[in-house]
């Protein structure tokens, strides 16, 4: 039986940067085949195989990971210091992904927001709401202890390790379709005959989520119609301004929206079959291809 590998990480408080980086690297080497140990002497640090976010040195041929130190540790392209997840991932993260594409979805989605929060780099300006989006950070760390429990940190960080190792699993799992996604998507887009109206046949859906932040990159979608597997209908969607906004190019009348029957929205458009359609215009729901194309249609004429 092969000797277990030893991932070092900081005792005490524990962060996301270091739960996602020791999970990183259990889901390389099998978390089965590690150990992790939390500390911040120097001498344990020393036997260990793998040493994040502590330790004061940066090392990646020895796979030391931290980011502490007074010397510049680096950052990813668009300026984010790295913290000790950023690190690990930069080393192992293509490999972890199985491509370069795949693993800079991961990075973009989930490491760089986790590296900047522990950097204290702000992402986001507050609304005036003055209300704080629910983050990953905010749900691992409502699991630290309080002092009216009695349970011990690195009890807590072990627990929480089979959590994180699950999510990035899920995300590593997800970015491999979305890069699969992504270039089916595209030569749909480059074969349709009508870039404005972009139609997906049945065994394509992607989803109008992944559809619309992928069509929004090309200026001629305004709409794009795929099926729904799950309630055997089609959707048609507004394709929206540009990714990260909720407003459209062109939304559906404004007549067609609300809680309608479908007798009313057949008065209303003019077609049978019609299911529904959002208040907001930004889609509709039909029965088959050909309603949700004639939908599409109209509205490009109202």
């Amino acid at each position: 039986m092969l000797d277990k590998k030893i991932i070092a990480t900081h005792s005490g408080k524990y962060h996301t940067d270091d739960l996602f980086a020791v999970a990183t690297l259990q889901l390389l080497l099998g978390h089965e085949n590690t150990e992790v140990i939390r500390t911040r002497d120097s001498e344990e640090i020393k036997k260990a195989d793998y040493v994040v976010d502590v330790g004061g040195i940066l090392d990646p041929d020895n796979n030391i990971f931290d980011h502490h130190q007074s010397e510049d540790t680096g950052t990813h392209e668009n300026g984010i210091p790295y913290a000790s997840f950023g690190l690990v991932w930069e080393k192992f993260g293509q490999k972890l992904a199985g491509g370069i594409r795949e693993a800079k979805v991961v990075e973009e989605k989930i490491v760089q927001p986790i590296d900047a929060n522990d950097n204290g780099h702000s992402l986001y300006t507050l609304s005036k709401e003055q209300i704080s989006p629910y983050t990953i950070q905010g749900m691992l760390y409502s699991f630290r202890p309080t002092s009216d429990e009695n349970k011990a940190y690195d009890k807590v960080f072990q627990e929480l390790l089979s959590l994180v190792r699950n999510i990035l699993e899920r995300e590593i799992f997800l970015a491999k379709l979305y890069v699969k996604a992504e270039d089916e998507i595209r030569q749909v887009y480059e074969k349709s005959g009508d870039k404005q109206i972009v139609v997906f046949e049945n065994y394509e859906h992607y989803g109008r989520e992944l559809v619309g932040d992928i069509l929004c990159e090309y200026p001629e979608p305004i709409y794009a119609i795929f099926y729904k597997p799950e309630d055997n209908n089609w959707q048609l969607s507004a394709i929206k301004k540009e990714k990260g906004t909720f407003e459209s190019r062109k939304r559906l009348p404004e007549s067609w929206g609300g809680t309608k029957t479908e007798k009313e929205l057949e008065e209303l458009t003019g077609f049978s079959g019609v299911v529904f359609v959002h208040s907001n215009g930004f889609m509709a729901i039909s029965k088959s291809k050909e309603t949700a194309v004639a939908l599409a249609k109209k509205s490009l004429e109202m």
